[in-house]
């Protein structure tokens, strides 16, 4: 059964929430970065490719109710892109969005294989999401590696805050409208060509 043991605050920060809140209402008391984590960095053409979406909070723990996570890559290395939860966790254990996937009506969400998309989550109302100072899973993207030639090369996965006229976003679950974005660490996955086959 989950806990909320991480959710309230030590009392000499509240008041200065409030406080802070009448003067910067879009303003959260720490950052929650993103950061893309691949369950390995180097793949061979045909293979799964696997990256987790990680939330890492500025102070020890910070609640999300909600965000918008921009994805961008290269589509003749990496295709297409889809997510799956089964990882996801906080710092309360395995996690359940109330919603989330490429769910968001944007442009960038009309196709997956174009090297662009937005994947949302919607936390559960009464139980946010608990981002930790180490990291935790919010959902793992998934590609298929594609054919780059006869040698290994890099291709990158990029969370870019601003995007075709959309903005990757992560909202605290303090007040309505906290805007607690950080800093946005994309990676570079090595795809490595198959083995030669007879048809190669």
């Amino acid at each position: 059964m989950r806990t909320h043991k991480f959710l309230k605050r030590a009392d000499p920060v509240r008041p200065m929430a409030v406080a802070l809140w009448a003067l910067a209402p879009m303003t959260g008391l720490a950052n929650v970065n993103l950061e893309l984590r691949p369950l390995r960095t180097d793949y061979r053409v045909g293979e799964q490719v696997s990256i987790d979406v990680v939330a890492v909070s500025d102070l020890p723990f910070e609640t999300v109710s909600a965000l918008d996570v921009i994805v961008k890559w290269n589509p003749t290395s990496l295709n297409p892109l889809t997510s799956t939860n089964s990882r996801s966790q906080d710092a309360n254990g395995p996690y359940s969005w109330f919603t989330s996937g490429f769910i968001n009506p944007t442009p960038l969400n009309s196709s997956r294989s174009d090297g662009d998309a937005v994947w949302s989550g919607l936390a559960q109302f009464l139980l946010p999401y608990v981002a930790t100072d180490q990291g935790t899973i919010v959902t793992t993207l998934r590609f298929n590696a594609l054919r780059k030639g006869s040698i290994g090369r890099l291709t990158r996965v990029d969370l870019p805050p601003v995007y075709m006229g959309f903005s990757t976003a992560v909202f605290g679950g303090d007040f309505v409208n906290q805007n607690v974005t950080g800093s946005l660490t994309g990676v570079e996955i090595l795809i490595r060509p198959a083995p030669v086959g007879p048809h190669d």
